[in-house]
């Protein structure tokens, strides 16, 4: 299963994750085989503190390695799981890069189009009325 090999390649114990999570030994045995899986309420926040403990026990060559060894494959930009992972991906960076004792929650993403992003270039440029400014209009 994922997370064993993920444990596994950072060196984590089923005993520090259930520290982590302060969820009963057990729980984090039958996540690892599949026969238990995390209430859906609950299962964002668990993800993120798994993910966050892996990348800390990851060495740097490990991460790499890790990384394309389980690169994930999309459908679109708008995919949900792009979203997903590009927020969980963000989540731990952040966690990674701050110091112990800070908490960070409510990373989230949305699909962005580049023509949107060249409308609201232009359309900051100057006020824009159906298509012409208040330069054109004058």
């Amino acid at each position: 299963m994922l997370l064993q090999e993920l444990m596994a390649e950072a060196g984590i114990k089923n005993l520090t994750l259930s520290e982590v999570l302060q969820y009963d030994v057990s729980y984090i045995s039958k996540w690892g085989t599949g026969r238990l899986l995390p209430s859906e309420k609950s299962i964002d926040q668990i993800t993120r503190a798994i993910s966050a403990c892996v990348v800390k026990g990851l060495s740097e060559e490990k991460k790499e390695i890790t990384t394309y060894k389980y690169e994930p494959n999309f459908d679109s930009l708008n995919d949900e799981d792009l979203l997903r992972y590009v927020r969980d991906d963000v989540y731990s960076n952040v966690v990674e890069s701050i110091p112990d004792g800070y908490y960070v929650d409510n990373v989230d993403t949305a699909y962005i189009s580049q023509e949107y992003l060249d409308e609201l270039e232009y359309n900051s440029k100057s006020n824009v009325f159906f298509g012409y400014s208040l330069k054109d209009i004058e």
